[in-house]
C-alpha cells in the first residue's frame, strides 16, 4: 500500500469515474484500475461497487477513503516539515479566475504560489464566473476566483472583496466632466462584458427599467479586448473599477459621471470541500492575504473610487464562508 494508491482511491471516489480520475492524475485508466486492484487485493475485499453506472464506495471503501485522506494530508505535512516538496499528492494545481483579476492581483498570486510551492505546476483558466462555476463542480478546477458565491452543497466560498462597476471612455470623446443621464446612452455604443455575465445582465436590466436602448452593444469575454476597444473610441464602457484603475491613473481613459449606478460585485474564492487538493487551502489563504493588502493599498492611494471598505477575510480570522 502506498500514497499513490490511496490518492487514486480518493479521486475515483470523488469523481465517480476511473477515466476521470486517470485524467486528473495524468495517468492511464489501466493504471488507475491496477492501483485500485492492488489496494483491494491487499485489504482482502472490494472497495468499489462496480455494478452501478458509476463506481461507488462500499462501506469498507468509505472507511478506507476517510483514512486515505488523512494519510495524504499527513504525508504532505511530513514533506513540508522535512523541507521537501509540498505538492506530494499533486504536482499540478488548476486555478480559475475571472478576466478582471488579470489586471489586479492575480499575477501576484501566481508569483507567490511559485515561490512557496516551486515543485507545483500551475494551470490557469480565465473565463466568466458562470463557466468557472461549471468547471469547479465538474472537478476541472481546484480553486476558482469568481464573482458571486456558489450554492452547490459541495462548494465552499470565501469572500475576498468587492469591486464597483464604473463607466469610462477615451479622452478624445470629450465626455469627462459632464454628467450623463441614462438617456444620453442612447447615442453611444456601450462596451461591456460578455452577454450572460452578471455585469451585462444588470446593465441591461437597469437600462430597460429606464426605457433606454444604447446605439449598440459590444460584448466581450476579454478584459484586454474591452480596454483596447474603449481606448480606440469604439464606445463607452461599463467595467470593473479594478480593471481600469491603472488606465485612469495614467489618463489613458476618463472616468465618467453616469446616472446609472450598477451594484458592486463580490469576489469569492471557491473550492470543493470533497476534493483533496493538497494546496487548495494554502491558495485561498494566499488569496485572502493578497486581497486584504490590495484593498489597503487602494484605500491609501485613494484610487478605489466607489469601492466599499474591506470586510474581514479568512486572513484576519473573519472570513464569510458560504
Amino acid at each position: 500500500m502506498n500514497v499513490r494508491q490511496l490518492e487514486t482511491l480518493v479521486w475515483v471516489a470523488a469523481l465517480k469515474s476511473f477515466q476521470a480520475a486517470a485524467l486528473r492524475l495524468h495517468i492511464t485508466q489501466p493504471a488507475v484500475s491496477a492501483r485500485i486492484a492492488a489496494l483491494e487485493s491487499e485489504l482482502g475485499e472490494p472497495l468499489f461497487d462496480r455494478s452501478a453506472s458509476h463506481p461507488t464506495l462500499t462501506p469498507r471503501g468509505e472507511h478506507v477513503a476517510r483514512y486515505a485522506q488523512e494519510v495524504i494530508k499527513l504525508t504532505r505535512m511530513l514533506k513540508e516539515g522535512a523541507g521537501g516538496s509540498p505538492g506530494v499528492a499533486q504536482s499540478i494545481v488548476r486555478i480559475g479566475a475571472v478576466p478582471t483579476l488579470t489586471h489586479a492581483w492575480l499575477p501576484h498570486l501566481v508569483r507567490l504560489v511559485q515561490e512557496r510551492f516551486p515543485s507545483v505546476q500551475i494551470e490557469l483558466v480565465v473565463e466568466s464566473s458562470d463557466q468557472l462555476r461549471k468547471r469547479l463542480t465538474q472537478r476541472e478546477l481546484d480553486v476558482a476566483f469568481l464573482f458571486g458565491p456558489s450554492f452547490d452543497t459541495d462548494v465552499r466560498s470565501i469572500w475576498l472583496g468587492d469591486a464597483a462597476i464604473v463607466w469610462v471612455a477615451a479622452p478624445a470623446m470629450g465626455l469627462a466632466g459632464r454628467q450623463l443621464g441614462a438617456g444620453d446612452l442612447a447615442s453611444h455604443v456601450v462596451i461591456t462584458y460578455e452577454s450572460g455575465s452578471h455585469v451585462s445582465f444588470e446593465l441591461r436590466r437597469h437600462l430597460a427599467s429606464k426605457d433606454v436602448t444604447p446605439k449598440a452593444f459590444i460584448h466581450t469575454n476579454s478584459t484586454t479586448a474591452l480596454l483596447r476597444l474603449v481606448r480606440s473610441g469604439a464606445g463607452i464602457a461599463a467595467v470593473s473599477s479594478v480593471a481600469v484603475e491603472p488606465e485612469c491613473e495614467h489618463e489613458a481613459l476618463d472616468l465618467l459621471d453616469v446616472d446609472i449606478q450598477l451594484p458592486k460585485f463580490e469576489l469569492f474564492a471557491s473550492y470543493l470541500a470533497s476534493a483533496p487538493s493538497p494546496i487548495g487551502s494554502d491558495l485561498v489563504g494566499i488569496a485572502t492575504e493578497i486581497s486584504e493588502r490590495y484593498h489597503r493599498q487602494r484605500e491609501r492611494s485613494g484610487s478605489a473610487k466607489g469601492a466599499a471598505a474591506p470586510k474581514p477575510t479568512a486572513a484576519s480570522g473573519g472570513a464569510r464562508i458560504k
